[in-house]
């Protein structure tokens, strides 16, 4: 067998502040500590390697004191593989914990795992002299090409070697994953703040990437995943789930796909299959509104599905629905929210302010449309302009974007303005947001004053 290969989810850029590298296309998201998940991305480049290498896994988001741990195990092999993750988010934490990874071990091979693809900070990593090989985009079947190659040329200058796995490589078919049987993760302990059971482990599972819808111009998942859209069938997610919740015994399962049912004869035959086999394990998921219906929803809670995330981003349908969410319409979101309550299926919204023609009156409207839809819960954040997407190349021209450090794009900092809003409003525009979810939670006794008092601050708001 091969050397060792040693796999590292890099360490938080600082204390009290944890980001999800994997989120938000891979540009990076920061979530809290309520919400740590495995990171798939790494996770399945050791998926490739485990039956040729011996893989040790550290994540070190997850459990931070385990640093000190790998920082021994390098100095005990002389030449170690590393793969490491990397996100433009935190790529300057990232890169100080590359430096001192190469201080302690000058033989090791480091590659520098990233999936968004932000020309920005592939040159900071580029220029690092810490970082062998990038490995951009999706390059889990290719791994073992790429080492083979690296070792075969540590002749080669090291600029030679470190830029050749940069190009944008054709998207892999996901039907050739290899089987999400990690046998390298033991014990861990991730966490998903909306689906919690302390009984109960928890992983994530993405069976779909790409999105070919129009929201495109500001989402970042096209970006790093591209346009078309791609699924693993059916019959694989099952033998993967099967090895997950009866080998490995994860009984809390979080889907990251950004369309879970974008394609419903599969989803339904996976439900089919969970309920004939009886595998019994809870479930959250994400979509659009527009890919639901009855047959759908009933299926998918007959299979174990508790909560889902559905992206709606305003609730001024009409006035920035055709550029924020095409295809929205008020009485389709009202049946759906209707036929998940009905099979008891817990609903969180996904909202955004600040998108470009955002105005006061598009704030109020989205702050009643959340108070009449009334979701089990919110997440809501200002809007984010991701390079690479459209929206951001039209919001710098207008002179929109207030922030150019992007390691401050974390989907809470206020970034942009509008014609009509400026940055203080924008981050006003939030927390009213965010107060219409907390009086959905409000007990009679004390709703019916604090509605009168913020209708009138936003009243007051909108006025002036």
């Amino acid at each position: 067998m091969a050397s060792p290969c040693i796999l590292i989810n890099t360490p938080q850029p600082e204390r009290g502040r944890l980001v999800c590298r994997d989120m938000a296309g891979g540009f990076g998201y920061e979530t809290g500590k309520a919400v740590i998940l495995p990171p798939l991305s790494l996770i399945y480049h050791g998926l490739a390697l485990q039956h040729t290498r011996q893989i040790l896994f550290y994540d070190l988001t997850l459990y931070p004191e385990r640093e000190k741990e790998l920082l021994h195990t390098l100095k005990t092999i002389s030449r170690p593989l590393i793969i490491a993750t990397a996100a433009p988010l935190t790529v300057n934490s990232d890169l100080e914990f590359f430096h001192k990874i190469k201080d302690l071990s000058p033989l090791s091979s480091l590659f520098v795992k990233i999936n968004y693809p932000c020309p920005e900070t592939i040159t900071l990593i580029n220029r690092s002299p810490a970082v062998n090989t990038i490995l951009k985009g999706e390059t889990e079947l290719i791994i073992k090409d790429i080492i083979k190659d690296h070792t075969s040329t540590q002749t080669a200058s090291h600029k030679q070697y470190k830029n050749k796995y940069q190009a944008d490589w054709p998207r892999p078919d996901l039907n050739k994953l290899p089987a999400m049987d990690p046998l390298f993760i033991q014990k861990h302990r991730y966490r998903y703040i909306l689906l919690r059971d302390r009984r109960k482990k928890l992983f994530s599972y993405q069976s779909s990437r790409g999105c070919p819808f129009p929201c495109c111009s500001y989402c970042p998942y096209p970006v790093s995943e591209g346009r078309k859209w791609r699924a693993v069938s059916a019959e694989k997610m099952f033998r993967d789930l099967k090895l997950l919740v009866v080998k490995h015994n994860y009984r809390l399962i979080t889907f990251r796909d950004a369309l879970f049912t974008y394609n419903k004869k599969r989803i339904l035959k996976l439900c089919t299959m969970i309920i004939k086999n009886k595998l019994r394990f809870k479930w959250w998921c994400e979509t659009r509104i527009d890919c639901l219906d009855k047959e759908l929803i009933e299926n998918m809670a007959a299979a174990g599905l508790k909560g889902i995330h559905l992206g709606l981003e305003t609730g001024a349908v009409r006035e920035l629905g055709p550029q924020a969410k095409p295809g929205l319409d008020l009485k389709k979101i009202k049946n759906i929210n209707k036929l998940l309550q009905a099979v008891h299926i817990r609903v969180h919204f996904l909202m955004l302010a600040g998108l470009p023609g955002e105005s006061k009156k598009t704030v109020v409207k989205t702050f009643r449309f959340i108070r009449k839809f009334k979701p089990d819960s919110l997440g809501i954040s200002s809007f984010v302009p991701y390079p690479g997407t459209t929206l951001s190349q039209k919001t710098a021209a207008a002179g929109h974007i207030k922030e150019k450090n992007i390691s401050r794009y974390n989907g809470k900092n206020t970034i942009a303005a509008t014609d009509r809003l400026s940055l203080r409003q924008v981050k006003e525009a939030v927390r009213f947001l965010q107060q219409a979810q907390s009086l959905n939670k409000k007990r009679s006794f004390t709703k019916f004053f604090l509605v009168i008092l913020i209708n009138i601050k936003l009243l007051w708001w909108r006025l002036f």
